[in-house]
């Protein structure tokens, strides 16, 4: 049986069909012909072509409203009144993105303003306020020396590492204005959520009006141009202007050594995970060979050893080669999570002596 790939394109603008044709055989009657219909594209840039609603699929170039997977340009005037989430959006010069209803808008990555461009996030006087939902992972707001307005604003961290950066103020009156309610929060103590400058050193603009819930973040070059916001439990990470830290974590560093290096192979081999400073004296320390957990070695408990925290993790059976050892502190209520960097580690084959026999 034979395949071939036939290209129907010009159907709609910037879509292309794929049939896959299976020449099966031939009856007396003619061809039997197999035909599967290609999936639907995704991870497309949708751009507008025209005004309307957003959930009018005649105003995109891509002739569909836009997945969640999409990023989508606004170029034109937009009305927000359905529930909608994409990959990112660019509002170009001129494009207006309006709440017209008090929806949700779901962004997984990247929100950008051009400073002609309108993001109107609607307002309680006509209740049209909106809601948008910044998702997992890591987002940027680029906001070109501009004020971009949210009713409400709201970023929850699934997981550690993840990070919500503004562009700098750089001396204009810019940065981001919430109207009504600010969320943002980490997934707990152990797991921040950083809120930055995408210039290290140069301060990103925030100004909330009304309402914060602000809990678990590491926040660093912030410039807040409201009320002071408190942060329940977070770390001040330097910088910053009228911020207020309930209570500030102290950050914490993670060594590795090793009982002995080389070792032989069926040597047993002792790692020991010190943590700094000497006050984050409980918690956990989990232990990786090569990214993956040490069996045995997880939750291991951090203990006092003449002052100092240390955790130990003791494995019994390497084969031959080298591996690359790592620990990550858990933290507790006092300081922050960290990781070691790698520590390399060698098994050589064992060694046979033979004796000398004289003559």
């Amino acid at each position: 049986m034979s395949t071939r790939n036939y290209y129907l394109s010009g159907f709609l603008h910037k879509v292309h069909f794929i049939f896959s044709i299976a020449m099966i055989g031939f009856l007396a009657a003619g061809t039997l012909l197999a035909v599967q219909p290609a999936q639907a594209a995704v991870n497309d840039t949708c751009t507008t072509n025209g005004n309307g609603d957003w959930s009018s699929s005649s105003i995109w170039d891509c002739g569909r409203v836009p997945l969640s997977t999409d990023d989508a340009v606004i170029a034109h005037e937009v009305s927000l009144t359905t529930v909608q989430a994409v990959h990112s959006i660019a509002v170009d010069a001129f494009g207006i993105l309006r709440f017209d209803a008090p929806v949700t808008l779901t962004i997984d990555g990247d929100l950008s303003v051009d400073p002609l461009g309108i993001f109107d996030p609607g307002n309680d006087i006509d209740s049209t306020g909106g809601t948008v939902i910044l998702g997992t992972g890591s987002n940027t707001i680029t906001t070109n020396g501009q004020f971009v307005d949210f009713y409400n604003l709201t970023k929850t961290a699934s997981g550690g590492g993840e990070m919500l950066l503004v562009d700098p103020l750089d001396g204009n009156p810019g940065g981001i204005h919430i109207l009504n309610s600010l969320t943002l929060s980490g997934l707990n103590g152990n797991n921040f959520l950083h809120l930055a400058s995408t210039v290290p050193g140069s301060q990103w603009g925030i100004f909330s009006e009304w309402m914060t819930d602000v809990n678990f973040v590491d926040v660093i070059d912030s410039n807040n141009l409201g009320d002071p916001i408190t942060v329940a439990v977070g770390h001040d990470g330097g910088n910053n202007t009228n911020w207020a830290f309930s209570t500030s974590l102290t950050p914490t560093s993670v060594s590795l050594s090793t009982s002995s290096n080389p070792i032989i192979v069926g040597q047993a081999v002792t790692f020991t995970a010190t943590i700094s400073p000497a006050g984050a004296s409980s918690g956990e320390v989990e232990f990786y060979l090569d990214d993956n957990p040490i069996p045995g070695c997880a939750h291991r408990p951090v203990s006092l050893d003449g002052g100092i925290p240390i955790a130990t993790c003791t494995i019994g059976h390497l084969a031959v080669g080298s591996y690359n050892i790592s620990a990550e502190y858990s933290g507790n209520d006092e300081y922050l999570s960290s990781d070691s960097p790698d520590l390399p580690q060698v098994v050589d084959m064992s060694r046979t002596y033979l004796p000398i026999v004289g003559k």
